[in-house]
């Protein structure tokens, strides 16, 4: 049997995969995770439940046609309905909305929005907790993992602006079920050590799942009750979590909280 190429078989998938009648006009329902809006005015998002995900695109001209522009949010319930795609370039697979019925909101967004507005009431928000950066630390405390792109990222700032600041990090998953109370008691002793002036707490992107151990209640609390200076960079400039508001000072990215935290060396 001869071998196919990579665009040879590609294009038997695509084929088989578009032609088949049970994936034309479907519809799948979901929680929207991830979603972003192009600058085009295009909406791409992975639809999620507890038996897998799959990566939608809706145009622009579909989004403006069902009125949905700005109606796409992270954690909502929702039946799409529309046909599979393949992209014979990449080998990518999605799904093109033609429509989208939003319903309630997801178990992830009811439970985010509670624990919100129960610690906005009782005041862990509030602009007088807040406590200034020091102007120019000597040591920060880093609590993210130690494998992933953080650390490198803030690094590769540090060295840049003012390579004599030092870091202490402090090893934590930072995705999965039990990681929120590992991370507090990872800020915890990062508050503890006496060398250090300004605490990270940080990871990369992802979606509302992903990132969900930074809105634990025991993470919070632990933030909250810091005497050291905390600064949040949890994802993208456009993912909030409950550390966000609860630390001391939001960096949009981990890069971001660098910046912010590092005075520059030739200023």
């Amino acid at each position: 049997m001869d071998a196919y190429s990579v665009g040879e078989l590609n294009k038997i998938i695509k084929q088989t995969v578009e032609g088949e009648f049970l994936l034309k006009n479907c519809i799948v329902e979901g929680v929207i995770s991830n979603v972003k809006r192009h600058s085009t005015g295009h909406y791409y998002f992975s639809l999620i439940d507890d038996t897998g995900s799959i990566d939608m695109a809706m145009w622009r001209s579909k989004v403006q046609q069902r009125g949905l522009e700005g109606a796409l949010e992270n954690g909502l319930l929702v039946q799409v309905r529309g046909n599979i795609s393949f992209y014979e370039k990449t080998g990518r697979l999605s799904f093109i909305c033609e429509d989208i019925r939003i319903g309630a909101k997801s178990d992830y967004q009811i439970a985010y929005e509670k624990l919100k507005q129960e610690l906005y009431a009782l005041g862990y928000f509030d602009e007088r907790h807040k406590q200034p950066l020091p102007p120019v630390p000597s040591c920060i405390g880093v609590v993210t993992s130690a494998s992933g792109a953080v650390i490198h990222d803030i690094l590769h700032v540090a060295s840049h602006r003012n390579p004599l600041v030092t870091f202490k990090v402090f090893n934590v998953p930072v995705q999965g079920p039990t990681a929120g109370p590992v991370i507090a008691r990872g800020v915890a002793m990062a508050d503890a050590d006496p060398d250090v002036d300004v605490i990270i707490v940080g990871r990369g992107g992802g979606s509302m799942e992903d990132l969900w151990c930074f809105n634990d209640r025991a993470l919070i609390e632990a933030i909250f009750q810091c005497t050291t200076p905390v600064v949040s960079a949890v994802g993208h400039e456009v993912d909030y979590t409950l550390c966000d508001f609860v630390a001391d000072v939001r960096g949009a990215t981990p890069s971001h909280a660098a910046e912010l935290s590092i005075y520059p060396l030739l200023d």
